[in-house]
């Protein structure tokens, strides 16, 4: 899938009348319910209602005229930019109903279903023990009675009348329906007759076990009907175990499929009174017998709302209708909430986060309605659907209503405080966010915040963000995740009689975790497993067995590593208690350095002893839950920092601090040559080993043999003195290195120095390099940087009297010189500067480049252009927050790879956070001209540009990569990608990391002392176990080989012999064991002889349909020239692939 290029703002034309009255219907690849409130109307009489609504609208837009609406004015406040509301308006008009024989296979279902209820009979009142029989024995039909189950001796009796009125609710009716598990799910209520409930009803589950019998009935009488076969089952409405109800399909086979029929039972408003179901009241009561004072009547907030639920669903149809009414985006408004709720898998069910379609309605809905809050917060009815959304998103996340709750009128009661979100309807009785939980609505702010920072992003609209991407697979969203079976939970907890399993059981869980973890991590979010629907001739099934309990742990990137906690004082004896009572034997006490006495976690650091949220996290569950718990809890994501050398727990810049402090001295040592005749302005670093991103860390442990030249670029102070031909230019500059050389080993004991060449065959460019390597096996390379000379090539450029050839050899020898000397510098220290900022830059980068490496990728995408994907991640991370891990700043490289399409998209990074929107313009105008230039993107195929490279072409002109390269990319992006994401699949990190040689047409096998691990391996191991033995065989192996890399020669031979006839793949990196190779299509088959072709081949006899000679290439003797070049490095050369015409 393709990502959008980057939009910027501009004038925005308002919404017409006609767009802002319609609203959607259903969208593809959705999956949120829904449910159950949201709007309605009677199915009598429904066609009316629309019309008189359509006339209210009509009449509502005449008095709430906006002359900012008309005319094309753009008001920032009314749309974020024209472009985004052009993409609103489409995203809407494709989420509307287009299928009109759905709309008639569900109206002509639920007449039938209609009819067949009202046809019922009635039935007698029966005790519980014998509804129970007579229903299983006429109709194989249980009663889903909730837990505990009604006692068999109670006095009331269960009775069954026909429903008092029919209607069919929720979002379906209003065309705001969306689909879930590819089926659009349509809400149709039954009003249960008053008479059938008594004043008491309300206490001890009395209600909910009528409210179960009757609907057992309505199941029977539909699976009795004979005529349409109705296929009936049972499910909890939202996951609450007190509140289940009835599943129909039905089975014609003309009807197009993708809608089932959900029955809701309700009651009228005034059969309880709200007053005595506020959430400060208790509904259940102590056993008889148990004495009173000690089972203290705590509130019963859950159990009051369900009640609640069931006798509101006629006051929130009129509620939402009276909103439609009076405002003309309402509609659009509850089409991009859902479409947002969607895109993040949140939903009203309890088991999601509690909060889905109905919640957002009717909290839109309320706030429009609402004027004079006690809360002071209100919506204006002339708001467009833009604004109705992002003021929503607004209040949600601003006002921590588990805090201040919010009260649409004043009332006496006190909300229980248990982290637990109150938005309390006073006019229903009801707090609509009772299904939310304190992990949750946690979960919904920080969603509903973070959405609100992207569409406030004044460069980017996020249009694809806020309402495109999934945003909810667990490993692009949290750092580690946890999972425990659900069958170890249900042996160490007990389930509630109000929560369904494992629900009461995750308060606790969550509760240790946030205190165990405290600081460690930014956020816990929980996923518990959702219930199914079951049969309905049992009354429950078992429905969490082989399922987990998922928790998602965001990490705090600074404290996640700290291996000391401190806890109270030893003199705070409460405190310190608690802490030991808490910890257990894990709590210590210690006496630090500047004296202070308190309680101490010690947390181990080494690497097998796995992350030290690992340790924290089995410790609590084994001391607070169960050792059982502990054993079966697996982790996810913490894995992928193992994998880079080291195998730190916590992988970080700390290897790099060696070789960052022998830059130091390397700067320190140039400033101190006092001899030269001009002193340095800059000395700057230009290679991956200085800016925290190469594989290996220079003089780390892994890697402290053998050691690469890291590049530096010097500048002098300025001169007039130097000459003004480039030759000249490069000889001076050989001469300064010279004397820098015999300076440094004057005055720098163990030190050694060395000129190299450089750019032979062009005196136009850099022609010298020096190498300095010190006795730490620190080695630098150094190059020159002048003014003057891209001063002199800009001159001879842009000289009219140039000729052609030699315009193009001074602008190869400009974009060279920018490349090296300014381009690279100022990426280096940018990366420097982001990698202290973002502790999980630098392992990212790492583990990226890794992967590029694993794939034989490397020789083909530029390190730097790698840098840039990983950087993304982490500045425009969204729609997720900043990456605080490697896992995450990994996994959203490949996510974003995968999407990436790079013939239609520029990939541009802001790395020092101060481009504006103009800079971003221009550059994505380059890349369409250039696009337009060259479509078939002979010269440049992925185009990479960032704030200290704005030409976009740097690293990746002259066709480099090849579109081969860049499609292998992307292809193996998406594998990766749907292995990590598939929950499926159980994942080996490891694999990923592993690629498949078969799709090459040969593969060149090295032999591994040749190689640059070999060699390095070879100089460990000749010196048997002695450290210091083995510093010296590096340094002089170093001194005499170093930045010798025969392999790395070898692959340019073959590219320069060979690369038109094939594309040579290799890990360039970290000098891998093979080189795979593609023939170009265009050289393979028979192809017309002609004389100075660029490769070998074998004539052929011409056939019938050929004019003259005829030829084709010649594989065999091509692969053994390039054995014969490889010489002892090659060790067998494998043949894979044949081709049709190469004989």
């Amino acid at each position: 899938m393709a990502v959008p290029t980057t939009k910027r703002r501009k004038l925005s034309h308002s919404p017409t009348p006609e767009s802002e009255d319609k609203s959607a219907d259903e969208t593809d690849n959705t999956d949120l319910e829904d449910d159950a409130q949201t709007s309605a109307t009677r199915t009598d009489g429904h066609k009316d209602q629309a019309s008189k609504a359509q006339k209210s609208r009509e009449g509502k837009r005449k008095l709430m005229h906006n002359p900012l609406l008309d005319g094309g004015v753009y008001n920032g406040e009314i749309y974020k930019s024209n472009i985004f509301k052009l993409q609103l308006d489409r995203l809407l008009r494709d989420s509307r109903q287009k299928s009109s024989a759905r709309v008639e296979s569900i109206d002509k279902a639920l007449r039938m279903v209609k009819q067949i209820i009202e046809n019922a009979s009635d039935t007698p009142p029966v005790s519980i023990i014998d509804a129970e029989k007579e229903l299983k024995r006429s109709h194989g039909v249980a009663i889903p009675f909730p837990s505990p189950r009604p006692p068999k001796d109670a006095k009331y009796k269960l009775e069954f009348r026909k429903p008092s009125h029919i209607n069919v609710i929720g979002s379906y009716p209003a065309q705001l329906a969306t689909q879930k598990n590819g089926q659009i799910s349509v809400d149709l209520m039954i009003s249960m007759p008053t008479a059938l409930f008594q004043d008491k009803d309300f206490l001890n589950y009395r209600y909910f076990y009528k409210r179960a019998y009757y609907l057992a009935c309505v199941a029977a009488i539909l699976k009795g009907d004979k005529t349409h076969k109705l296929q009936v089952s049972y499910e909890m409405l939202h996951g609450n175990q007190l509140l289940p109800v009835v599943i129909v399909h039905t089975n014609e086979t003309s009807a197009p499929a993708g809608f089932c029929i959900r029955i809701l039972p309700s009651i009228a408003e005034s059969v309880f009174s709200a007053e005595k179901t506020q959430p400060d009241r208790n509904c259940v009561r102590p056993q008889p017998g148990l004495d009173s004072e000690k089972h203290k009547l705590e509130p019963t907030p859950f159990y009051n709302a369900s009640l609640r639920i069931d006798s509101s669903m006629t006051h929130y149809l009129k509620l939402i209708h009276r909103a439609s009414t009076i405002c003309d985006g309402f509609r659009d408004a509850c089409s991009l909430g859902r479409l947002w709720l969607q895109q993040r898998n949140l939903s009203s069910d309890i088991h999601s986060i509690g909060f889905g379609n109905f919640e957002w309605a009717a909290i839109v809905a309320t706030l429009l309605l609402t004027e004079k809050s006690p809360s002071g917060v209100s919506l204006s009815p002339g708001y467009s659907s833009y604004q109705l959304f992002k003021a929503t998103l607004q209040f949600l996340s601003s006002r921590d209503i588990s805090r201040n709750p919010f009260l649409t009128s004043r009332l006496e009661c006190k909300f229980p405080k248990n982290g637990t979100p109150v938005f309390f309807d006073s006019q229903a009785g009801i707090n609509l966010l009772f299904q939310m939980s304190p992990w949750s609505y946690k979960t919904l702010r920080d969603e509903a915040a973070l959405t609100v920072k992207m569409l406030g992003d004044n460069i980017h609209d996020n249009f694809e963000a806020t309402f495109k991407i999934k945003v909810d697979p667990l490993l692009l969203k949290h750092d580690i995740v946890m999972n425990v079976p659900v069958g170890a939970l249900s042996k160490a907890v007990n389930s509630s009689s109000l929560d369904p399993l494992p629900h009461l059981f995750i308060h606790k869980v969550y509760s240790l975790l946030v205190r165990g973890l405290g600081d460690r991590v930014s956020s816990i979010a929980i996923y518990p497993p959702h219930p199914s629907p079951w049969t309905i001739d049992s009354a429950r099934v078992q429905q969490y067995v082989n399922t987990t309990l998922d928790v998602g742990f965001s990490v705090h990137p600074v404290h996640i590593a700290r291996t000391i906690d401190r806890g109270p004082s030893a003199e705070d004896k409460q405190d310190a208690a608690a802490f030991r009572k808490f910890w257990g034997e894990k709590a210590e006490l210690r006496r630090f350095k500047d004296g202070s006495i308190v309680e101490t976690l010690e947390w181990s650091a080494k690497p097998e002893s796995g992350t030290i949220l690992e340790q924290i996290v089995l410790h609590i569950l084994e001391r607070h839950v169960g050792k059982t718990v502990a054993t079966e809890v697996k982790f996810s994501g913490e894995n992928f920092g193992k994998l880079l050398p080291g195998s730190a727990p916590h992988p970080s810049i700390a290897p790099f601090k060696p070789i960052m402090t022998a830059f130091s001295t390397l700067e320190r040592d140039l400033r101190g040559l006092d001899e030269l005749p001009l002193q340095f302005r800059h000395v700057l670093a230009a290679s991956s080993g200085l800016s925290y991103s190469s594989v290996m860390a220079p003089l780390s442990k892994e890697h402290d043999v053998a050691a690469q030249p890291l590049d530096v670029i010097i500048e002098f102070e300025g001169s007039g003195r130097w000459p003004d031909e480039i030759p000249a230019i490069q000889k001076t500059k050989i001469a300064f290195l010279l004397k820098i050389g015999e300076l440094f080993e004057q005055k720098a004991d163990g030190t050694t120095t060395r000129l190299g060449l450089d750019n032979q065959e062009n005196n136009m460019l850099n022609q010298a390099y020096l190498d300095i390597i010190y006795s730490t096996s620190a080695a630098f390379r150094l190059r020159i940087r002048l003014d003057r000379e891209q001063a002199t090539l800009e001159r001879v450029k842009a000289n009219k009297l140039t000729d052609a050839k030699q315009r193009e050899i001074y602008s190869q020898a400009l974009a060279v010189y920018k490349r090296h000397s300014l381009v690279s510098p100022s990426h280096v220290q940018a990366l420097q500067t982001l990698s202290t900022r973002y502790p999980a830059l630098s392992p990212s980068i790492r583990l990226v480049k890794r992967w590029f490496a694993a794939h034989l990728l490397t020789s083909h995408i530029p390190e730097t252009v790698i840098e840039l994907l990983v950087v993304r991640a982490f500045l425009q991370p969204f729609p997720w927050d900043t990456p605080s891990s490697v896992s995450t700043g990994f996994v959203r490289t490949l996510y974003f790879l995968s999407r990436w399409d790079w013939r239609e998209d520029p990939l541009i990074v802001d790395l020092s956070g101060d481009m504006t929107s103009d800079e971003f313009e221009a550059i994505e105008a380059d890349f369409k001209s250039l696009r337009a230039k060259d479509p078939s993107m002979n010269k440049v195929v992925l185009f990479a540009a960032s704030s200290v490279d704005r030409a976009g072409t740097t690293w990746t002109d002259q066709g480099s990569p090849p579109r081969v390269a860049a499609s292998r990319m992307t292809a193996l992006a998406k594998a990766a990608t749907q292995a990590v994401l598939d929950p499926l699949v159980k994942l080996n990190v490891k694999s990923l990391f592993t690629s498949s040689l078969k799709d090459y047409d040969f593969v060149i096998h090295l032999h591994a002392k040749y190689t640059r691990a070999g060699r390095e391996k070879s100089v460990t191991l000749a010196n048997g176990q002695f450290k210091n033995l083995q510093l010296q065989a590096a340094s002089l192996q170093n001194t005499k080989n170093i930045g010798y890399d025969p392999v790395a020669a070898y692959v340019e031979d073959l590219k320069s012999l060979y690369g038109s006839c094939a594309v040579f793949f290799h890990d360039n990196s970290n000098g891998g064991r093979v080189i795979a190779g593609l023939w170009n299509p265009a050289v393979v088959g028979r192809k017309h002889w002609r004389a100075m072709m660029l490769y070998s081949t074998i004539p052929k006899i011409p056939r019938d349909d050929e004019n003259g000679m005829s030829s084709s290439v010649n594989v065999e003797a091509i692969l053994s020239e390039m054995a014969r070049l490889g010489g002892d490095m090659v060790s067998k050369i494998e043949q894979q692939k044949t081709f049709a015409g190469v004989e």
